[in-house]
């Protein structure tokens, strides 16, 4: 479900938490939110989710404007935020069922609704368990799974790994995987930004309640960040890859592990196909040519730096 964002603008007093917000997600994205504490992240997720009015702007949801219809526009999305309340004394079937009547669900689905959202929560071995008992993050796929009740098009996730250990977070990231592969929209703001880039098809960057950048992830090697990080390992042929690599100036920071060749890479696409046909024609062998993770981190960090200097 597209959402449309324009000219979105919040104030308390004189305080602006949202200043003059516009950009349009298309429907099955999966947006990362990020910027510092403070930039005005929940503020919007809140907007966005109708919980609160934006003090002039427009949301709108597919066709839906969210200040106009905040009730039916929950129709049409979930929201997890970064503090959310269980009944610890039910177990994960109980609360779930509990969670599906809220909802009106008909008697008749609510049982097939909650195994479904056990299965894909992978909470099966913890149905009939109390929440109480549950680890933090099982307690955050309980969460994820009564945000998805409704089954919507559109889910708001406000610091979902937050507090989670490695483990716990992948198993969340293989979720918002298999949520962005249905076609939904997903909306997630997170610090950890490295992880964001792993699921994540668009990021918008927001600073002191103004929008500083917004675009697809792939784009941001072409637009936020100009140096990328690539990482090439070859068969044979790693002198003639370093003599290749000496002829281009968009080539620096060279770093070589036998057949293994790490460097920063500043060009578009064109240049990028140039740099791997010279490296065939002088007779390097590839078999691995990749860019690594770090574009939303990098942009994040550059971004910050041009708006203190």
């Amino acid at each position: 479900m597209q959402v449309q964002i324009d000219a979105l603008r919040k104030t308390y007093g004189s305080f602006v938490a949202l200043d003059d917000v516009s950009f349009t997600l298309p429907s099955g994205a999966v947006l990362a939110l990020a910027g510092p504490n403070g930039a005005g992240k929940t503020t919007m997720m809140k907007i966005i989710s109708g919980l609160i009015t934006s003090t002039s702007g427009r949301v709108q949801i597919g066709d839906l404007d969210v200040n106009e219809n905040p009730r039916e526009a929950h129709r049409y999305l979930g929201f997890l935020g970064d503090f959310f309340g269980l009944y610890d004394d039910l177990t994960v079937r109980e609360f779930l069922e509990y969670s599906a009547r809220t909802y009106s669900i008909p008697p008749t689905d609510r049982g097939a609704t909650v195994q479904r959202l056990i299965e894909k929560c992978h909470l099966s071995y913890k149905a009939d368990s109390e929440i109480k008992a549950l680890s933090r993050g099982l307690r955050q796929r309980v969460g994820i799974a009564r945000t998805l009740i409704n089954d919507p098009p559109l889910i708001l996730l406000d610091e979902p790994s937050a507090g989670l250990d490695p483990e716990a977070r992948n198993d969340l990231q293989n979720l918002f995987r298999e949520l962005g592969a249905e076609g939904k929209t997903l909306v997630v703001s997170s610090h950890i930004l490295t992880e964001l880039e792993d699921y994540c098809t668009h990021v918008a960057l927001l600073n002191k309640g103004k929008l500083i950048s917004f675009g697809e992830v792939r784009e941001m090697g072409r637009t936020g960040v100009h140096k990328r990080n690539f990482e090439l390992e070859l068969i044979d042929g790693a002198e003639k890859a370093e003599t290749t690599f000496r002829s281009f100036a968009s080539v620096t920071d060279v770093k070589r592990d036998k057949n293994v060749f790490k460097f920063k890479f500043e060009g578009d696409e064109s240049s990028q196909a140039d740099l791997l046909k010279a490296l065939v024609i002088n007779g390097a062998r590839l078999i691995r040519f990749e860019e690594e993770s770090g574009r939303i981190q990098e942009a994040y960090l550059a971004h910050m730096k041009g708006s203190r200097e």
